[in-house]
């Protein structure tokens, strides 16, 4: 996954879905409501200081109750692409 990833699944109507970037030190957690058709999405944005495995942990949670936390190893690729050709101002077909 790169910085900035969504993460989607399916859930119970109603429900608050945390998602975690877990083992990344500067990594906020997000949170989305599960909607009426089942399904819920968040942007979640990492900056570790560098990439590497981590885990993504997925909790769901109403009134006070959560759901066991759903784990996914991912690899996280912090590079950022480098463009060099064509060269700055160059014109090409």
């Amino acid at each position: 996954i790169g910085q900035q990833v969504v993460v989607c699944g399916f859930g119970v109507p109603g429900d608050t879905v945390t998602v975690t970037l877990v083992g990344a030190t500067r990594s906020e957690p997000a949170s989305g409501i599960v909607q009426e058709n089942r399904t819920w999405s968040v942007m979640l944005a990492a900056s570790p200081p560098e990439g590497g495995l981590y885990r993504l942990e997925a909790v769901a949670s109403l009134d006070g109750f959560e759901s066991f936390e759903t784990l996914r190893s991912v690899i996280l690729g912090t590079f950022v692409p480098a463009l060099d050709e064509p060269a700055p101002g160059r014109w090409v077909s």
